[in-house]
């Protein structure tokens, strides 16, 4: 069941006037670990370069260091609230797979209700610049 919104947005005198409709009951992101197979058969198409990394620092810092912290650790202030908690990118258990496909798929798409995508914010070499970065903060790959 998905309840919606509608969502009103009056300026100065009446003169902007803009409606959307939000959906209030996102689709469940399966809450225990699991894979996506489909999501494992894509290949990144980014080498770890020093170029790679910092590119996808640079977009982890400004997108994903709110909630997931700055060492990836899952302890980000944003985070403290979110009902499961950020993931931590630095241990070996990753709640929707460890490939690049599935973190890419997670990132574009989002995880649930505490996760929201980027698709349209960032591009897919975005993207995968931050997966590639994600997968540096392992520590043992």
């Amino acid at each position: 069941m998905s309840r919606r919104f509608l969502i009103v947005t009056l300026g100065c005198a009446g003169v902007v006037f803009s409606w959307s409709l939000v959906s209030a009951a996102r689709t469940q992101h399966d809450a225990k670990a699991h894979r996506h197979q489909e999501a494992q058969a894509l290949v990144n198409p980014l080498k770890p370069t020093a170029d790679v990394l910092a590119a996808g620092r640079k977009m982890f810092d400004r997108y994903c260091v709110d909630c997931h912290g700055e060492e990836g650790k899952g302890d980000g202030v944003a985070g403290e609230s979110l009902k499961p908690r950020p993931s931590d990118f630095t241990d070996d258990t990753w709640q929707h797979g460890s490939s690049d496909g599935e973190i890419f798929i997670v990132a574009r798409d989002g995880a649930g209700e505490g996760m929201k995508g980027f698709k349209g914010k960032l591009t897919d070499q975005q993207l995968w610049q931050v997966v590639t970065f994600i997968k540096s903060l392992r520590k043992d790959p």
